[in-house]
C-alpha cells in the first residue's frame, strides 16, 4: 500500500490500510501508556486515542464500502 502524496489512500489501497492499522489496534493500550504526555492520565489518553483510532477505522471502512478512497490530515 502506498499513501499518495502523503495524504491520500486510493480506494483499491483500503483493504491495505486497514490491514495495516489493525496491529495498531491489537497493541493500542501499550501504545497509549507510552506514548502518554506529562500532562494527561492514561484514561483520557486512552480515551482520545481509541476515538481517533475508532474514526479512522470507521471513515476506511466506510470508503471501502463505497468504493471511495480516504483522505488523511
Amino acid at each position: 500500500m502506498s499513501v499518495h502524496e502523503g495524504d491520500v489512500v486510493a480506494p483499491d489501497e483500503i483493504p491495505a490500510f486497514l490491514a495495516e492499522i489493525a496491529p495498531v489496534r491489537a497493541y493500542s493500550e501499550q501504545l497509549v501508556v507510552e506514548t502518554r504526555p506529562p500532562d494527561q492520565t492514561v484514561e483520557s489518553h486512552r480515551h482520545h486515542t481509541f476515538g481517533r483510532l475508532a474514526g479512522v477505522e470507521a471513515s476506511a471502512r466506510y470508503a471501502q464500502g463505497t468504493g471511495g478512497g480516504l483522505l488523511i490530515w
